[in-house]
């Protein structure tokens, strides 16, 4: 995975949006205005809204170069491991000062505005009636060989000035106004990152990561809850887990039944048994 460079800024939810070139990933933390998150057992109702009033988005990031062509975006509470993603490959960029990404991402300078319907299996579950705050909202924007792409970053319901009018307790909705710059909590956050049949452990954790993390891509993946780690059962769970087939590759970790000796060796792995992976990224007993 790439390393982070984080700078500033912050909302309700976090929203991160990244333009970066190769090598370091440069992040633009900003405030929000606003953010949304609405479940619903409606797949066609449930959306996620997010919108950004900061001087930090700038067309020098690089986010209007015209090989800016995809985008995905993630809201995501560390506290519970809730998370919506989306995905688009229809972003177009002007070359001077505008992204529009269909109908759902528009960004221009000082602006920025998100307005998606999550994928089904994506959907932040409320049914919890647990306090969901605080969210992470994160996009990245970015040329289809990766060659450029940025990152802009929000986090609400943390405190400060943050206004917290719903958290997710009713079953229905979550939402946030006035939200002040804060570090962005959502990258890499350790942990854990499943796709439901095998997970990774280590930097993986972060949600952007756990779609593609840069060594191996973890298909429909997403961040565990706070402080889980990666056991036998391919999933996030609260240690100390069950101790399975572990593969490690520098600072990440593999579990879950994809991981026999064989391709963990195809991989350039070391293989052990029994372990789990920790949030370092290591296969540990549990």
């Amino acid at each position: 995975m790439k390393p982070v460079i984080i700078r500033a800024a912050h909302v309700v939810a976090l929203i991160a949006l990244f333009v970066a070139s190769a090598g370091a990933v440069d992040v633009d933390n900003v405030s929000a205005k606003k953010m949304k998150i609405k479940d619903n057992a409606d797949a066609e109702k449930r959306k996620v809204q997010l919108l950004v009033q900061d001087a930090a988005i700038a067309p020098s990031d690089g986010y209007a170069n015209a090989s800016v062509t995809a985008a995905e975006f993630v809201a995501f509470s560390p506290t519970t491991g809730e998370s919506a993603t989306w995905t688009s490959t229809t972003c177009t960029g002007d070359g001077a000062e505008n992204l529009t990404c269909g109908k759902e991402i528009a960004i221009s300078p000082g602006k920025l505005k998100v307005k998606v319907q999550p994928l089904a299996d994506r959907r932040f579950n409320l049914d919890g009636l647990v306090d969901q705050l605080p969210v992470s909202m994160a996009i990245r924007v970015h040329s289809a060989d990766d060659t450029t792409s940025v990152y802009y970053c929000a986090v609400c319901g943390n405190g400060g000035a943050d206004v917290a009018k719903k958290n997710g307790t009713d079953g229905k909705s979550v939402m946030a106004t006035k939200c002040d710059i804060a570090p962005c909590a959502v990258l890499n956050t350790g942990g854990c990152c499943s796709n439901g049949s095998y997970c990774a452990g280590g930097g993986a954790a972060d949600p952007f990561a756990c779609l593609t993390d840069g060594t191996i891509t973890l298909a429909n993946a997403e961040a565990g809850a706070a402080n889980t780690i990666c056991d036998a059962s391919g999933t996030c769970v609260a240690p100390p887990g069950t101790g399975g087939t572990c593969c490690q590759k520098d600072s990440l970790s593999y579990c879950g039944t994809k991981w026999a000796e064989g391709n963990c060796s195809d991989f350039s792995g070391t293989f052990s048994y029994p372990r789990v992976c920790n949030q370092s990224g290591s296969c540990v007993v549990p």
